[in-house]
């Protein structure tokens, strides 16, 4: 075996390798060295094609590995740094809010992310004010209902910068910190929901009936069935086409009045 067939099989080695990779940082390392194999391989046994394609190959991952390494970098010190929202000022728009005015309210659709410079907004249902210097509508913009978890209304006159939901997800793109940001903000506001549902329950025990608890309350509902009250509703509801013989209608009434 020749030193440029040794080189064949170890850049052929290093390749299976790569494919077998999970992580990107390390795929890019040995996908450069196996262009170095692949290119002294072809360099010895003078295959023009493969030290051509190889060649190319070369400086690409090694600019994609640089570029991984500076992503790397900026979100460990996006994790480090205080975010400024004056990187975000290019991609947002500024609103006033007269007071007493509605921003928004619950279970309505959310489109946009609301930055606080001036003024005071109240969110009633969770009984918390929002002032200068605070994000507002993060909750809602990025959870699967996309649907406003509480009202925002102004007790003062107010001034807000707007960030719409796609200017939003660029920017989480662009700005490291404005992600590491919103992570810790809606933890921060997840952990307050809980310890603020925790201080009403258990039920007190005054409460002749236990209510559910706040993050799990649903409106009750009061069933009365009388003598073969349903059966008819029932019998709609079988999914056979057969008849429901009355002894299963019995036993499900029975059974819904108990």
């Amino acid at each position: 075996m020749d030193l440029g067939e040794l080189f064949g099989y170890l850049a052929s080695l290093l390749v299976f390798i790569a494919f077998y990779m999970r992580r990107m940082l390390p795929l890019r390392i040995v996908a450069i060295a196996s262009n170095l194999a692949f290119i002294s391989y072809a360099w010895i046994d003078g295959l023009t094609p493969i030290l051509l394609l190889h060649g190319a190959l070369l400086p690409l991952n090694v600019l994609r590995l640089f570029e991984l390494q500076r992503i790397a970098a900026e979100v460990a010190t996006a994790a480090n740094e205080e975010f400024s929202v004056e990187a975000l000022l290019p991609l947002m728009k500024r609103i006033a809010v007269d007071a007493h005015q509605t921003l928004f309210e619950i279970n309505e659709p959310a489109d946009q992310l609301y930055y606080i410079l001036e003024g005071t907004l109240l969110l009633p249902e969770l009984k918390k004010e929002i002032g200068p210097g605070s994000f507002l509508g993060e909750f809602a913009l990025f959870s699967g209902s996309g649907c406003r978890t509480a009202t925002a209304i102004a007790q003062t006159q107010c001034v807000a910068m707007v960030l719409t939901k796609k200017a939003a997800r660029s920017a989480l793109v662009q700005h490291p910190q404005f992600a590491i940001h919103l992570l810790r903000l809606i933890t921060m506001r997840m952990l307050q929901n809980a310890e603020l549902h925790s201080h009403s329950w258990p039920p007190s025990a005054q409460n002749e009936q236990p209510s559910i608890a706040p993050s799990m309350a649903y409106p009750a509902v009061a069933l009365k069935v009388p003598e073969r009250a349903g059966a008819d509703r029932i019998t709609r509801l079988w999914p056979s086409k057969k008849p429901l013989p009355d002894a299963s209608v019995d036993r499900v009434t029975e059974f819904l009045r108990n």
